[in-house]
């Protein structure tokens, strides 16, 4: 039996995606070994090192919820880990100024201490960095990155039974 135009033009689209998928799943362990010996150079567990680089990257304060988003860790978890960073002086608790049933979350000064000793970087290691960063922004890959998310996510319902 002989594939038809249409198939064919499935499979190869389906073998993009693969290819996509497995290209990022590289990328994704090598982010997670470096993670790693850059989170234990400093005494952070896996899980740590990303709610304390969630917490570098934003301008304001987080409460539990938003940190569990960005992280994508389960709200339990943030909040078991978060006090662990807060009996180790790396995160601060505050109340929310328009909600009191809200607790944000910030890093201390020993906290932004170790964002410093965790992304200060050699000249080598900046060059690489802007490299990256010049390729995403000129491509916009993160926005097509959040596209390709919500169709794979459409396309799960469609087929989820």
């Amino acid at each position: 039996m002989k594939v038809n135009d249409e198939t064919q033009t499935s499979i190869h689209n389906f073998d993009i995606t693969f290819q996509l998928y497995m290209a990022m799943r590289r990328i994704c362990k090598i982010q997670e070994h470096i993670r790693a010996r850059v989170g234990k150079n400093v005494g952070l567990t896996d899980a740590q090192y990303y709610l304390i680089r969630a917490l570098a990257l934003c301008d304001t304060r987080l409460s539990y919820s938003k940190l569990a988003h960005l992280t994508g860790l389960s709200h339990n978890s943030v909040s078991t880990l978060i006090k662990g960073l807060i009996k180790s002086g790396l995160v601060q608790q505050h109340p929310c100024p328009h909600d009191g049933r809200v607790t944000e979350l910030s890093l201390s000064e020993n906290g932004l201490k170790v964002v410093h000793e965790l992304f200060t970087c050699d000249e080598e290691q900046l060059e690489l960095i802007q490299q990256v960063t010049t390729m995403v922004q000129d491509e916009d890959l993160i926005g097509k990155l959040n596209t390709l998310h919500d169709f794979s996510l459409e396309f799960l319902k469609r087929i989820t039974v």
